[in-house]
């Protein structure tokens, strides 16, 4: 598929198709009056059986031998597969030979997409696309592809614009991997990706080396050491997470414990390789947030606050792990972002020079994308850290309507996802997307070039703050109680004396979470007393090149005021430049 006019900007519509066929976990052959199929389906596949369940569609309107063959790729997808009591069924039901399923079942096979959410990416579906089956793959896509409402929306994603004549390209695989080395990304495509990063990477072994050198993957000899042992049972954790066609709540509670002992294992070094962070925080996150919207009971027990349904000492690990994940995914997108820019800028200089550059190879829009999921993440599962991450959310809701068409909506999937778990966030994230994208759209009537966005972080802050709890416990302290601390007056809950972002019931409490909140610890004492003061309007001249981390190393004291700097640069920047 080429583009027929040029395209000035990152984030403008291409293509928006609704589908040709659907398939819902809720989908009922009920066409011809059956309540359901008179025979099982694989069972074992999910993908399987959603692609039978297309084909069914497909066959429902006409669709035949003929159409599959002429405009879309039909290789064979197994004999044990093409051999399922579906291919007869189907002939039957609907008057046409074998040869007629089994060529629409291989063309869904391999041109269909699967219905996932944009940020969280809980797959809810399945659904066949006529014109978006024509789209490529490359590995450094011009385009990002997304599922809204069941329909496929493409828009533009590369800074430059593109051409007229100019081949469109998106990603068939999820954007945390468009940050892999080549290896990685192989191992989840069905075919030998051809497109230019790939063949440059897999053409020299050097640049192959220096790539993984700038992503910060797992060094060669990693997996020997007690450290890359904990990551091995995690993956195995995941491939059997992955294999478990019930999605049991025990395959998935085995998952997050193993990643669990894996952050606390590889914290530090995790920190320092943002490659290898988001290997293993993506599939962490991805597995916990598919448990939440299936409506798992232990892993909404501990996010919903239903008291009495699961160890207290259990929760406190689950909930600390899942911060953990939040934290190194988007401290990891954050480096790979700075990353990027740094080496654009010296790719620039040295091509004035007549020099070669050195670049890890992941676009600015993959970039941009991790980055703006990682804010929403540590939003939703940071906990007590949520308020000091308020202001990373409203700076990724930006970036993601900026490579959106300028709309929020793409996010309607996820938030409707975080709706089964009220307690997740507090204020609810669809309220402050709700206000975000108003504010958004008034400084774009009104020609801002700048938006002052601390009306809505106010209403935000002062309805979060009323709102405390026990770390470890989650019981919440009395309000009188939590608005005289607020105040600046004493309460029966007391705070981390070094970071002053979490509460306590009690000492007993205190000391028994304390081995997984000194991973998250940091001082943003500056950061709260930062929100109480009047903000004068800042106009940044370029994004911090520091953030605050979850993980405190020790400094000096010159190093501790800086990173308070840091922090207070992130929390007032409540005026910044629209995209």
């Amino acid at each position: 598929m080429v583009l027929s006019a040029d395209v000035e900007a990152a984030g403008e519509l291409l293509l928006f198709e609704a589908p040709l066929a659907l398939a819902k976990p809720d989908f009922a052959f009920a066409a011809g009056g059956e309540a359901a199929l008179p025979f099982p389906l694989a069972g074992d596949n999910e993908c399987v059986d959603q692609a039978w369940q297309l084909t069914y569609e497909l066959l429902a309107t006409g669709r035949r031998a003929e159409w599959a063959r002429r405009a879309y790729v039909v290789e064979p997808k197994g004999e044990e597969v093409e051999a399922a009591p579906a291919v007869a069924w189907l002939a039957a039901r609907f008057g046409c030979g074998a040869e007629d399923v089994l060529a629409v079942f291989r063309a869904v096979a391999n041109n269909a997409f699967s219905l996932d959410t944009a940020v969280l990416r809980i797959k809810y579906g399945a659904a066949f696309f006529a014109a978006a089956a024509y789209l490529n793959h490359s590995c450094a896509p011009n385009c990002a592809s997304r599922r809204m409402g069941g329909n496929m929306a493409v828009f533009a994603a590369r800074d430059g614009g593109l051409r007229a004549g100019q081949e469109l390209t998106h990603s068939y695989i999820g954007v945390e991997l468009l940050a892999a080395p080549e290896p990685t990304r192989a191992a989840h495509l069905h075919f030998v990706c051809a497109c230019e990063r790939c063949a440059r990477e897999r053409g020299a072994q050097a640049l192959a080396l220096r790539c993984r050198r700038l992503l910060g993957c797992f060094p060669a000899g990693h997996a020997a050491t007690a450290a890359g042992r904990a990551v091995g049972a995690f993956k195995l954790a995941c491939v059997e997470n992955s294999a478990d066609a019930a999605h049991s709540s025990a395959a998935c509670e085995r998952l997050l414990a193993a990643g669990d002992v894996c952050f606390a294992a590889c914290g530090p070094f995790l920190r320092a390789h943002p490659a290898a962070a988001i290997e293993v925080s993506a599939p962490y996150l991805q597995a916990l947030w598919a448990a939440l919207a299936s409506g798992d009971a232990a892993v909404s027990a501990v996010f919903g606050g239903a008291a009495g349904t699961v160890c207290t000492a259990v929760a406190s690990r689950r909930r600390h792990g899942a911060r953990a994940a939040a934290s190194l995914f988007h401290a990891a997108a954050a480096m790979l972002s700075r990353q990027q820019q740094q080496q654009q800028q010296q790719q620039q200089q040295q091509q004035q020079e007549g020099e070669g550059g050195e670049s890890h190879g992941v676009t600015g829009a993959v970039c941009a994308a991790l980055e703006a999921e990682g804010c929403v993440l540590l939003y939703l599962l940071g906990g007590a850290l949520r308020r000091v991450a308020l202001p990373l959310l409203l700076r990724g809701l930006a970036s993601l309507r900026a490579a959106h068409g300028g709309s929020l909506v793409v996010l309607n999937e996820d938030l409707s996802c975080v709706g089964v778990c009220p307690p997740l966030a507090e204020p609810p994230l669809a309220q402050l997307v709700e206000a975000a994208q108003g504010s958004f759209g008034r400084a774009a009537q009104q020609g801002a070039q700048q938006l002052d966005v601390s009306r809505v972080l106010g209403a935000a802050l002062a309805r979060d703050a009323a709102r405390d709890e026990c770390s470890f416990c989650r019981q919440r302290e009395p309000p009188a109680s939590a608005a005289a601390a607020v105040s600046g007056g004493g309460g029966t809950f007391s705070r981390c004396a070094k970071c002053r972002s979490v509460k306590y019931c009690c000492r007993d409490h205190q000391r028994q979470d304390w081995a997984l909140h000194k991973w998250s610890c940091n001082p943003v004492a500056v950061a709260e007393h930062s929100r109480q003061q009047p903000q004068p309007p800042v106009q940044p001249t370029a994004r911090p090149t520091a953030r605050p981390t979850a993980r405190p190393q020790p400094t000096t004291q010159a190093q501790h005021r800086d990173q308070h700097k840091n922090i207070e640069l992130a929390s007032s920047a409540l005026a910044f430049e629209l995209c």
